[in-house]
């Protein structure tokens, strides 16, 4: 059911943000683009876009990272915090 695959998307995106922090770039990216396959909520799918957009930043990719910060600031429900990071992304 949909509040299942919402749970299953904050679990992805947790352990992608672990792998961030082991500087465990593939494995990170992998998890995000699965946290945005299972139905997240607007903070999860927003926070999983800005990282996404951060990764491909890090990695010399800035038409990627753009766009990945412009459907960040497009996700219904998008936190101050959120629309702040990926404005400044």
């Amino acid at each position: 059911n949909a509040q299942q695959r919402t749970m299953q998307s904050r679990a992805y995106f947790g352990l992608a943000r672990i792998a961030v922090l082991q500087r465990e770039t593939e494995a990170a990216l992998e998890l995000f683009q699965r946290a945005l396959e299972y139905n997240p909520d607007p903070s999860t799918k927003a926070w999983s876009l800005i990282y996404l957009g951060r990764l491909a930043d890090v990695e010399g990719d800035a038409q990627k990272s753009a766009a990945y910060f412009e459907a960040a600031l497009q996700v219904n429900g998008l936190t101050k915090a959120a629309k702040t990071a990926a404005e400044k992304g």
